[in-house]
């Protein structure tokens, strides 16, 4: 088996790390494209649920254009329950992308180089000066 990646102009996507056998390997050169292979082949010689999957997605896809430029992952809208109502699950997609942004941005923001600390740190109280000690120098 191997690990490979594959551009979908019917998922509008790539597919990365697919595992494909070497038949299936010739087999999309003998029809074209990954996309031809997918929507030509019957699924006795598919044997693959991903490949089902991809296959009714690619089905819906044409069906439905205004979905396809929406430009989500194909994984988004692979289950039926999501393709009864696609702008729920875009809602879903984009909400959680989002709010991983915001983990993300929150978890790193100490360790960033661009991090500035909060106001309360950029001025921190200085200590007074000990008794006996020459006045300091000003600075400008």
């Amino acid at each position: 088996l191997f690990k490979k990646d594959f551009e979908s102009q019917n998922l509008n996507t790539t597919i990365y790390n697919l595992r494909v056998t070497p038949n299936a390997l010739y087999q999309m050169d003998e029809k074209g494209s990954f996309d031809d292979y997918i929507m030509r082949t019957p699924p006795e010689d598919l044997r693959s649920n991903a490949g089902e999957k991809m296959r009714d997605l690619m089905w819906w896809y044409m069906e439905n254009p205004e979905c396809k430029a929406w430009g989500l992952p194909w994984k988004v809208l692979m289950r039926k329950r999501d393709r009864a109502d696609p702008h729920f699950a875009r809602y879903l997609h984009e909400s959680l992308a989002a709010h991983s942004e915001r983990k993300l941005t929150k978890q790193h923001g100490n360790f960033s180089p661009y991090y500035l600390p909060q106001e309360a740190m950029m001025h921190p109280e200085r200590q007074p000066f000990a008794d006996g000690a020459p006045d300091p120098v000003p600075l400008n």
